[in-house]
């Protein structure tokens, strides 16, 4: 891009530019492209701005849900799952942030064929989002949401298991 021109690749601008292109090739239906842009955005401000810096946490959680969203459920399920607790012990365990975060590592776990896991997180996660967000906050209702969709995921899978073994 012109700004890497002319301010350098890791001019806190040209990072920042490069990340809301991220988005908006995401928001434009191609996820794999802003996973990929993402990841780079991410080793950019690791190494501008550390490792635990906001802005590198952001960017690490859009890649991860990037990630998922092109496919790699299980590798954005394992990168919620390292946010998380770098989440809690810099934000909190009540930032909207943090609880969002827990929301998402639900979501991928769920999507990366564990719905017991997922039913477990959910479970534990509704009563934090309900208090930090709100009962009616559109990320409480997408995790009421997800949490039935894992416990007829569970139930699918027992009925499987039990009609296999008959």
């Amino acid at each position: 891009p012109d700004i890497d021109r002319a301010l350098g690749p890791l001019h806190p601008d040209s990072i920042t530019a490069r990340h809301n292109l991220a988005a908006f090739i995401g928001r434009a239906g191609d996820p794999a492209a802003a996973r990929d842009m993402y990841a780079e955005v991410a080793a950019m401000r690791e190494r501008t701005v550390g490792p635990r810096h906001n802005d590198t946490l952001v960017a690490r959680y859009q890649f991860a849900n990037y990630a998922g969203n092109a496919g790699d459920t299980g590798r954005a399920r394992d990168q919620f799952a390292d946010l998380v607790p770098i989440f809690e012990e810099i934000r909190g365990a009540d930032h909207p942030f943090t609880v969002m975060a827990r929301g998402q590592l639900a979501k991928w776990t769920l999507k990366a064929g564990d719905p017991v896991g997922a039913i477990d997180q959910f479970t534990a996660l509704l009563p934090d989002l309900e208090r930090v967000l709100g009962p009616e906050h559109r990320e409480t209702l997408a995790a009421r949401g997800h949490l039935k969709q894992a416990i007829v995921e569970a139930a699918g899978s027992k009925a499987e298991t039990r009609g296999a073994g008959q």
